[in-house]
């Protein structure tokens, strides 16, 4: 056990004490610098909450093993999946599968779609990105606003 001095932050009393005939006695402890002695103090201190840390995970563990334990499994009957007994009624998938039959089909292997089935020649520029007709190919450039 230490104890602070009450006259100095840079002095401690550490109590021994001889577990089998509880005889103990103080040895005094002291530090030169008060950097040392503020070091020595932050190590008790965090020394101290870890055994309060274990103590109270020791009494928490205690408790809980204590309590019964929870039954947190599903019971038998507990879901239920309830599907419509008619299938084409209005808003329903197969209607709308129905309206528009070819909503979830695969195209053709090898069937090209979108932009990718006019392919142009590299180096062509799209239509939209023409080139103005009054374009010089000079070594500047003419700039006209």
């Amino acid at each position: 056990m230490f104890d602070a001095a009450t006259d100095s932050s840079r002095y401690w009393a550490v109590r021994i004490e001889d577990a089998e005939s509880k005889k103990h006695t103080f040895i005094g402890l002291g530090f030169g610098e008060r950097e040392r002695a503020s070091e020595f103090k932050a190590a008790l201190l965090e020394h101290q909450s870890y055994l309060q840390r274990m103590r109270e995970a020791a009494e928490t563990r205690k408790k809980t093993e204590a309590q019964p334990a929870l039954d947190m499994s599903l019971k038998q009957p507990s879901i239920t999946i309830r599907l419509p007994t008619n299938p084409t009624r209005k808003g329903g998938l197969m209607s709308r599968m129905q309206a528009a039959p070819n909503l979830f089909a695969v195209p053709p292997v090898g069937a090209v779609t979108g932009a990718a089935a006019h392919p142009r020649p590299l180096g062509e520029a799209p239509a939209s990105i023409a080139a103005p007709a009054e374009y010089k190919d000079d070594e500047f450039g003419d700039f006209q606003s």
